[in-house]
């Protein structure tokens, strides 16, 4: 898998994966099904930027939806052009093995040649088990049935909705995707703000916004692999920095 895994990478490095995802999520309109499982497989994409090797089986397994669900889910997406889906079959027993899955580049949505057929690749049996390494599964809410719940529900999501249509639209939908409640979302955005007022240069938010959302969406990998501790104090440095390499390279020109 791992050599022809290499070939079907569709991004340079994890920072242009990084911005891909952003710029997917914040510029489609998709559902949280949808975007839970363009999440999972970025997840599955960092060690051959762009590709992955899953079962169905596997991605319901981590994102709690029924294979229905998740089918749709993918055709949704594929549609869109935000991923491509490759058959696989296995070379030594025959038959259908797991689909290769690649994120497109999203000035790649606009294009129509995505939709060309694509031979099935041939795999060997001995790679059917996915190599990349599992993450932690999506957090899945569960809906309730009791009126009073759902009352409660609906008040907190108009006021996270308040919230979030105070910040720049990009970094409001990244947010929007990785945090659940207001609070959340108040003080990450806060630490994103004091970050960059760090920076010895002014630098805007709406003009670079595919930079910054790469950014947390990277810090969201690596928090999701419990890789990182501090979540607060690691985001705070990653864009102190992203804002200050921002600053210099607009100063030079």
């Amino acid at each position: 898998m791992t050599i022809y895994l290499n070939d079907y990478k569709t991004f340079n490095s994890k920072n242009e994966l990084n911005e891909a995802v952003a710029a997917h999520l914040s510029n489609n309109k998709l559902n949280k099904t949808e975007r839970d499982v363009l999440w999972m497989l970025s997840q599955y994409s960092v060690k051959y930027y762009g590709a992955s090797h899953l079962k169905v089986s596997t991605i319901v397994k981590h994102v709690g939806k029924s294979d229905k669900t998740i089918r749709r889910a993918l055709n949704k997406l594929q549609s869109l052009n935000i991923i491509r889906k490759i058959e696989t079959t296995r070379k030594i027993t025959g038959g259908k093995g797991a689909n290769m899955y690649q994120i497109l580049p999203y000035d790649q949505s606009k294009m129509t040649n995505c939709d060309e057929p694509i031979k099935p690749v041939v795999t060997t049996s001995k790679h059917n088990k996915n190599n990349n390494e599992p993450f932690s599964s999506l957090t899945i809410n569960n809906n309730t049935d009791d009126t009073q719940d759902n009352n409660k529900n609906k008040t907190k999501k108009l006021i996270k909705k308040s919230l979030l249509a105070k910040i720049p639209s990009k970094i409001a939908d990244i947010l929007d995707t990785f945090f659940e409640t207001e609070k959340e979302i108040y003080e990450i955005y806060g630490t994103i703000l004091k970050a960059k007022s760090k920076a010895p240069f002014a630098v805007q938010f709406e003009q670079n916004e595919g930079a910054f959302c790469g950014a947390i969406v990277d810090v969201m990998r690596l928090y999701k692999q419990n890789k990182i501790k501090n979540l607060q104090g690691y985001l705070y440095a990653t864009i102190k920095r992203t804002a200050i390499r921002i600053g210099l390279l607009s100063f030079q020109y």
